[in-house]
């Protein structure tokens, strides 16, 4: 049996969580994403990137799936817990998870917060990308919102103490390094050319590839 220890525990304790992170992303991280005064330049007739799922709800769906999952692991698998896996106390894994979400989602913000400080947002953001931005967190990596966002995934793992929430990074992080990175990155290749590939050269995804 799973031991019940911390706030996340139990249906109403991972719900609770789920609702907490969703409306930090709702309150906090989008509406940074849509400054109400912003004015993005627009100045020829391209469109914005069209994509299936818009990220961050494909990343709040995530969390959800990592509830899920570890709801039917206490049926199916209550042994499967990363604090029985590592030999640490629930508490632990708890609060390293919740230290991730926070640190992934900082990133987040950060990173946002630089691309509005240059008026120009993801291709299908708020407007057409005016620019390339290579400073602040895009000094080391070329997608740091996303990376960002899949550390939250990977983190709700570790909040729910179960190795099968990781079905929950697989979720996020397979749609965006599998389809959002690589749409995103042919769009920049076309409208800045050689200037997106020098960065690239550069720049790595993930730091290592």
């Amino acid at each position: 049996k799973i031991n019940m220890s911390t706030p996340a525990d139990g249906v109403l304790g991972g719900i609770a969580h789920i609702a907490a992170l969703g409306a930090s992303m709702h309150f906090i991280i989008l509406p940074l994403a849509r400054p109400k005064n912003a004015t993005y330049d627009k100045t020829d007739d391209e469109e914005t990137i069209k994509l299936p799922f818009r990220p961050p709800l494909v990343v709040m769906a995530s969390w959800g799936a990592a509830f899920v999952a570890r709801e039917l692991a206490k049926v199916f698998a209550p042994t499967f817990s990363f604090s029985r896996l590592l030999e640490v106390r629930p508490t632990s894994v708890y609060a390293a998870g919740l230290a991730l979400w926070t640190s992934s989602m900082a990133l987040a913000v950060y990173t946002v917060r630089t691309m509005n400080a240059e008026k120009t947002p993801v291709p299908h953001g708020a407007g057409v990308a005016q620019k390339i931005v290579t400073h602040g967190p895009f000094r080391y990596f070329r997608h740091p919102i996303y990376i960002g966002f899949i550390g939250s995934s990977l983190s709700t793992a570790f909040i729910f103490d179960s190795i099968l929430s990781l079905v929950g990074v697989c979720m996020s992080g397979g749609y965006i390094v599998g389809h959002v990175m690589p749409v995103e990155e042919a769009w920049m290749e076309r409208k800045f050319g050689k200037e997106w590939t020098d960065y690239c050269d550069k720049v790595k995804r993930f730091i290592l590839f």
